[in-house]
């Protein structure tokens, strides 16, 4: 039996309030890291084209969605290296545009929740350590991104 080195127990626990509050989602099954990959892919350009569409309507949004914007370029291109490391092929070089995005906060926090889990589902098909620890890493960014906007929500609604 392998035993939690202290830093990773403090990672899950920090993690741990962030996942909780994502809630429930339907739950996906992934054959192979490329279907996760790909997957990740979709969940994330749906959030960035939800975050621009809300910067553009809100305003004060703008500094979290380019925050958040750059978050993604950087995970991007750190899922490019790991896609290199395990043979996949490349990401597609731009993803269509979601139909029907609009301004809603709600609905940027039902995108940012589906790529939440997302991530947490598809780390068992990925096998190799190295990428299930990036991928973690970035899933732990994504729920912070979704703890933002819960309590913003949570503001509108108080």
């Amino acid at each position: 039996m392998k035993v939690l080195s202290r830093r990773a127990a403090l990672r899950l626990a920090a993690a741990g309030p962030a996942l909780a509050i994502a809630g429930p989602a339907v739950g996906e099954e992934y054959a192979s890291a490329a279907e996760v990959f790909a997957a990740i892919d979709t969940r994330e350009a749906e959030v960035a084209a939800r975050l621009r569409v809300l910067a553009r309507a809100v305003p004060a949004a703008t500094a979290l969605a380019e925050s958040v914007l750059r978050d993604h370029e950087r995970f991007r291109a750190e899922r490019a290296k790991l896609r290199r490391r395990l043979r996949l092929e490349p990401a597609p070089a731009a993803f269509p545009a979601p139909a029907g995005v609009d301004a809603d906060l709600q609905a940027l926090r039902e995108a940012l929740d589906r790529l939440v889990y997302t991530h947490a589902e598809g780390l068992p098909a990925v096998r190799d350590p190295h990428s299930v620890h990036q991928l973690a890493t970035h899933m732990v960014e994504h729920a912070r991104h979704l703890t933002v906007v819960d309590l913003w929500l949570e503001r509108e609604r108080g």
